[in-house]
C-alpha cells in the first residue's frame, strides 16, 4: 500500500520488505529514529511502553494476590535480561551477538532515567496519563479514564517481598 500511495506512512515495529528492499520509494520518515525518541522521552517525560499485561477483574477478584506476584515474577525477569545485556564490572559479558552492548545499555539508561523498561505504575505514570488522555481523544475509550482505575492497587505502588 505504501508503494501503490494508498498509505502516506507506517508505523510498524517491523520495517516493510519495501523498506529493507532497498525500493527507493520507501524511506523513513525521520533520519535517526532513536535520537528522536530520546528527545521526546527528555521533553515529555514519556517512555515507550513495550508490553502491557491484562488480567481480567474477575480473575484479580478470585485471585488477589496474582497481580503481585506477576509484578514480581516480570521485575526479576527483567533484571537478568538487563544483567545477561551488561559487560565489564556490572555483569559477566553480554550473551546478545552485538556491538556495543554496553553502550546501548548505557545509552538506554542515560535516556530513560536511569532504569531502562521502568515497571509499575508509579514509575510510568507519565506514560500512563498520556496514553489514558489520547485513548480518550482518539475515540479509543468512552470517557476519561484515570490510570488509578487501571490497576488493582496491589500493583500501584512498589514494594518487597
Amino acid at each position: 500500500m505504501l508503494l501503490d500511495g494508498s498509505l502516506d506512512a507506517v508505523l510498524s515495529a517491523h520495517p516493510p520488505w519495501s523498506f529493507t528492499g532497498g525500493d527507493p520509494r520507501v524511506s523513513r520518515l525521520l533520519a535517526d529514529p532513536a535520537k528522536a525518541e530520546e528527545e521526546y522521552a527528555a521533553r515529555t517525560g514519556i517512555v515507550p511502553i513495550m508490553h502491557v499485561v491484562v488480567v481480567r477483574r474477575d480473575v484479580v477478584d478470585q485471585y488477589p494476590w496474582l497481580p503481585a506476584n506477576l509484578m514480581t515474577g516480570f521485575a526479576e525477569a527483567r533484571t537478568r535480561s538487563i544483567a545477561r545485556l551488561a559487560v565489564g564490572p556490572s555483569g559477566p559479558g553480554s550473551r546478545v551477538p552485538l556491538l556495543w552492548p554496553d553502550e546501548a545499555l548505557a545509552r538506554t539508561r542515560a535516556a530513560f532515567g536511569g532504569e531502562p523498561w521502568p515497571y509499575g505504575v508509579d514509575a510510568n505514570r507519565t506514560t500512563l496519563d498520556a496514553f489514558t488522555r489520547w485513548a480518550c481523544e482518539q475515540g479509543v475509550t468512552s470517557r476519561p479514564v484515570a490510570v488509578d482505575e487501571l490497576f488493582p492497587a496491589t500493583v500501584r505502588s512498589s514494594y518487597r517481598i
